[in-house]
Formats: C-alpha cells, structure tokens, sequence
C-alpha cells in the first residue's frame, strides 16, 4: 500500500493517487509562475538596456549637433566663412 493512505482498499488507493494528481498540479503551477516571474523580469532588464543604449545615443547625438553649430558659429565670427554662402570659399 501506498504510504500516508488511510484503511486499505481501493477507496484509499484512489485518494492516494487522487492526492498526487493535485501535488503535482500544484508543483506544474508552481514551476509556471516561477518562469512567468524570471521572464518579466528578464525582459525588464533587457528593456533597461534597449532604453540606455538609446538615451545615450540621444545625448551624443545632441552634443554632436551642438559642437557642430559652435564649430560653424566660431567659423562665422573668425570670418572663415565670409562669403561661402555666395558660392566661393575663402582662400
């Protein structure tokens, strides 16, 4: 006989199996929300990431465009670019 059953006769037997059905159904749901839980998580981290490597992205961007325009601004002041905007460069 099964150990933990009750008597004895097939009413224990199916109780018995009965019991393990639900522990193992218990167990199943256990294991499934464990990997709903790594996986949201997982995607958390990896949207972290997507999101910095954008943000970054953005911030270089943004000094790059305000190099440039002080880079093009100081050309302007210094007089380097006097007259390329009426076709010739200044030798």
């Amino acid at each position: 006989m099964c150990a933990g059953a009750q008597g004895s006769g097939p009413s224990s037997l199916s109780a018995s199996l009965e019991e393990g059905k639900v522990n193992q159904l218990v167990a199943i749901i256990f294991v499934i929300a464990f990997l709903v839980i790594v996986l949201h998580e997982v995607a958390i981290f990896v949207a972290g990431i997507w999101i910095g490597r954008r943000w970054q992205n953005e911030i270089a961007r943004r000094r790059a465009d305000r190099v440039l325009e002080q880079t093009v601004a100081n050309a302007h002041r210094s007089g380097y670019l006097a007259g390329y905007d009426r076709g010739y460069r200044r030798l």
